[in-house]
């Protein structure tokens, strides 16, 4: 992601969020360097590769929530017990804007999530038993 694009979408983020969602974009961008991103979707989300499609992460406000998206979570290990299931392949972490952001944990499901993304996404092609 270029430093415009970050520094774009995060001065339309309301002030309330931005210091949550400046933080996480940072981690993000720090734990898996390998990782290009782009603006979508009203996201900043992280790709693997140059194929837009290939999305690892994404860091999204709500109205209330600054969101740290995994597409395939559904199969990260959780021992810290953070991940939201979302549907059946996303999994997030919701930040409230007074929260600290834990930047260990992030960064450990962030590397898990870029260096196993091929595993998951393989695994989330496959269909579900008695589907």
């Amino acid at each position: 992601m270029t430093t415009e694009a970050r520094d774009t979408y995060l001065a339309a983020v309301d002030p309330a969020f931005r210091p949550v969602a400046e933080t996480l974009a940072r981690v993000v961008t720090a734990a898996a360097p390998e990782l290009t991103g782009r603006m979508a979707y009203g996201m900043l989300m992280y790709v693997a590769g140059k194929d837009p499609r290939n999305v690892v992460c994404a860091v999204g406000v709500t109205s209330k929530v600054v969101t740290l998206r995994f597409l395939f979570g559904a199969w990260l290990s959780d021992e810290l017990g953070r991940l939201r299931p979302g549907s059946s392949h996303l999994s997030s972490i919701d930040f409230k804007p007074e929260m600290a952001v834990d930047e260990a944990a992030v960064t450990a499901y962030v590397r898990a999530a870029a260096s196993r993304h091929e595993e998951l996404k393989a695994r989330a092609a496959r269909p579900k038993p008695g589907a």
